[in-house]
């Protein structure tokens, strides 16, 4: 009986010499209310921070994105080796309105798949500060990789070139297709380059009515991108044959209209 406080002492010691061992994350703030990122490695969350920023600065035209957001999109920096799930990466929308998105990380530095969670989790915060926390909010597939698409082609101009000489080699995607285009379905390249282009022809063809923000609203809200595209867009197209050609004309269009 004498010995338990000696016990209870030294185990105390030991979970005190743990905490103390174990490296705190440092974290880093891209811009208030914008992004933060919480690593064990100083010079990726750095890293992370700066992308994340220039992701804002170049969605933040297409999203309608507003100067901040009340609370940041959290980014947590996961190293591979303590990684436990079968994704990359996990968007998280807490009950209180919180967005986070927890990265597996390595080296190198996973840019794309990064640049996905960082679109995903930007699209999730966008949709709560619209509607809410609700079981409804969505980021589509479709948009998630549009939204990349633009930003890897504006960051870097000649992306956006390789991109139209690329374009000049396929046929449009069925708008359906690309609409309809759910997670486990395969990325053919050929819907990856259309989300890219559709995002564009929405955001080129919205005018003074707002009909593409009108759309993004709904989508992030949880509505299905086929009506609420015919909802937002409604005088651009009065059958499912006319949309089709609307599309394919801003398809030719956007790969061929000088930068």
């Amino acid at each position: 009986m004498k010995r338990a406080p000696a016990l209870l002492t030294g185990v105390a010691l030991l979970v005190a010499w743990a905490l103390r061992a174990a490296p705190a994350p440092v974290v880093f703030q891209s811009a208030p209310g914008h992004f933060e990122v919480a690593a064990l490695d100083a010079a990726a969350a750095q890293s992370v921070a700066a992308q994340a920023e220039e992701g804002w600065r170049q969605l933040a035209a297409p999203l309608g994105l507003p100067e901040r957001f009340s609370t940041p999109v959290f980014v947590r920096l996961v190293p591979a080796a303590e990684w436990r799930e079968t994704a990359s990466f996990r968007v998280i929308v807490e009950a209180g309105g919180v967005v986070s998105v927890r990265v597996r990380w390595g080296e190198p530095a996973p840019e794309l798949f990064l640049q996905r969670a960082l679109v995903q989790a930007l699209l999730m915060r966008l949709a709560v500060a619209q509607h809410g926390v609700t079981e409804k909010l969505a980021a589509p597939l479709w948009l998630e990789v549009g939204c990349v698409e633009w930003w890897q082609t504006r960051a870097a101009p000649a992306q956006l070139d390789a991109l139209k000489q690329e374009s000049a080699r396929f046929d449009p995607p069925a708008l359906a297709d690309l609409l309809g285009w759910q997670r486990g379905d395969g990325e053919a390249r050929s819907l990856t380059v259309g989300a890219g282009w559709l995002l564009a022809w929405l955001h080129t063809e919205s005018g003074r009515a707002g009909e593409w923000p009108a759309m993004l609203r709904r989508v992030l809200g949880g509505e299905g991108a086929a009506p609420a595209l015919a909802a937002s867009f409604s005088g651009r197209f009065a059958t499912d044959a006319e949309r089709e050609l609307w599309w394919q004309t801003g398809w030719h269009h956007l790969r061929r209209v000088r930068a």
